[in-house]
C-alpha cells in the first residue's frame, strides 16, 4: 500500500514511477525538442540527482540516447578552480523505449524512471 501511494505521488508530479527497466527496451531519442519534453527530461534528471536543479539544451536526446552531465567544480571570483576543487566524472543518462513508455536511466546507479508523458521514439 505504501509503495502504491509513493508511486501515485510520482505519477502526479512527473507522469512516471521509479521501477526497473524491462529487458525489451530499445534505445530512444526525442524527435521534438519542445518546451514540454525538455521540462519532463529536466524534472526526471533532477529527481535522479536528489532534486539538484538542471537545465538541458534543446538538443538533449535529439540524435542519440545518451546525455552527459558534468558537475561544475567550485571556483573563485575570477573563475579559477578553488584549492582542492576537482572535476568529477560526467554523469551519464540514457533514454529507452519499452512497450510504448519512455524511460530515463541513470547509468552509474542503474536507477530508472518512467516518463509516461514524454514523446520519444526508438532510434
Amino acid at each position: 500500500m505504501r509503495r502504491s501511494v509513493l508511486c501515485l505521488a510520482t505519477v502526479i508530479v512527473l507522469g512516471g514511477c521509479q521501477m526497473t527497466l524491462g529487458d525489451t527496451a530499445v534505445a530512444a531519442y526525442v524527435p521534438q525538442a519542445n518546451a514540454e519534453n525538455i521540462q519532463l527530461l529536466e524534472q526526471g534528471v533532477s529527481e535522479m540527482l536528489q532534486g539538484y536543479p538542471v537545465t538541458l539544451a534543446n538538443s538533449a536526446f535529439a540524435t542519440d540516447n545518451t546525455l552527459l552531465i558534468e558537475r561544475d567544480p567550485a571556483r573563485d571570483e575570477r573563475g579559477g578552480l578553488l584549492e582542492g576543487a576537482r572535476r568529477d566524472d560526467a554523469l551519464a543518462f540514457t533514454l529507452w523505449l519499452d512497450d510504448g513508455i519512455c524511460w530515463l536511466k541513470r547509468n552509474d546507479t542503474g536507477q530508472s524512471l518512467a516518463l509516461t508523458e514524454l514523446n520519444c521514439q526508438a532510434l
